[in-house]
């Protein structure tokens, strides 16, 4: 998504205001594209252009996914929520915008078609499937799967039994016998690559690193894929209140402190880190000696907080499957759960 004061033709007169773009995309003859504008109001508009630019021409309003192309590429399909119903729809149109329909719907908080941030729908190769992803929960907490929608009659099925914490961009395989997508299996871990069989609904992670895969696309052929990886680095520093003269690192591991770090009232400091290859809290002395870990092998534990008495350190963890605010003993024992669910 890019940021800018120029506006495309065809876009409402607002000078000082930023406009936001995304979703950019080729038509299926590579004679248009197509992205969507945000002026900050919430909703974003389809536009398209020619592909070696020129004039652009609003397509349709109230646009909140990317969009997919029908086999033919005749028509579009794309997602549009509800806040005020609280639902959301799988709309079809031609590619002018006109014959706007609704496919399929899904309604209440914890069931629908998942569209902030949402990568595109993904229409299948034979144009009978457009497969969407979906947020739901449950007793044990909130999570992603993907779900098919038959473009005869709309009928829903989810498509395997997975739960993911967020899925990204899906992408079909020419041969229409599996998908390609990102997801990410819970709230800390990197988003990977994945691959779903179709029709029979196995699932497979392709990838298995520290780097998160932001966005993956494939050749026509489905031969070769590009991904963009998202590479962060965070370590741990000390520094005297007034100068940053004397900064000190203290911390050497790829995401130390990312998701969160306080002081103890000893002088030591409490961190998350991916070190042990889960979301863990630690502490250090503030010199950078003393490491030790303080949670093993209990999910994904962020945002460390150490109460005003220095006994307690208080954390977000969702070791029992939902997010709860959690509680310890400052050495690490006596784990409870002090809250309700976290959303």
């Amino acid at each position: 998504m890019a940021e800018t004061g120029i506006k495309p033709e065809g876009c409402p007169t607002r000078p000082t205001l930023n406009f936001s773009y995304a979703g950019l995309i080729f038509s299926p003859d590579g004679n248009r594209i197509y992205f969507t504008v945000n002026e900050g109001r919430g909703t974003a508009t389809l536009f398209q252009m020619a592909e070696f630019g020129g004039p652009s021409r609003k397509v349709i309003d109230d646009v909140d996914s990317e969009i997919s192309f029908s086999p033919d590429g005749q028509q579009i399909a794309f997602l549009r929520e509800y806040p005020l119903q609280k639902g959301s729809a799988l709309l079809v149109a031609n590619t002018d915008g006109t014959a706007e329909r609704t496919l399929a719907t899904r309604n209440g908080i914890n069931n629908l078609f998942s569209t902030p941030g949402a990568g595109a729908t993904a229409w299948s190769p034979d144009g009978k499937v457009i497969v969407c992803p979906v947020r739901t929960a449950d007793e044990t907490g909130r999570y992603m799967t993907l779900v098919e929608v038959l473009v005869a009659d709309g009928s829903q099925k989810q498509m395997a039994p997975n739960r993911w914490w967020n899925v990204g961009n899906v992408l079909w395989l020419s041969n229409g016998q599996g998908l390609m997508f990102t997801a990410r299996e819970r709230p800390g871990s990197p988003s990977q690559i994945w691959y779903l069989s179709y029709p029979g609904g196995k699932v497979r992670a392709i990838t298995n690193e520290l780097s998160d895969y932001a966005s993956i696309s494939l050749t026509a052929d489905s031969n070769a894929l590009a991904a963009v990886v998202s590479d962060l680095t965070s370590k741990i520093w000390t520094m005297p209140g007034t100068t940053s003269r004397g900064a000190r690192q203290v911390t050497d591991n790829k995401f130390d402190g990312f998701r969160g770090l306080s002081w103890m009232r000893d002088g030591r400091i409490i961190y998350t880190s991916r070190a042990s290859g889960s979301q863990e809290l630690w502490t250090i002395n503030a010199n950078g000696t003393g490491q030790r870990q303080l949670t093993s092998d209990a999910g994904n534990n962020i945002d460390p907080c150490v109460s005003s008495d220095g006994h307690f350190v208080v954390f977000v963890s969702d070791r029992t499957g939902n997010r709860h605010i959690w509680r310890l003993d400052i050495d690490g024992s006596n784990p409870e759960t002090v809250d309700q669910w976290v959303p």
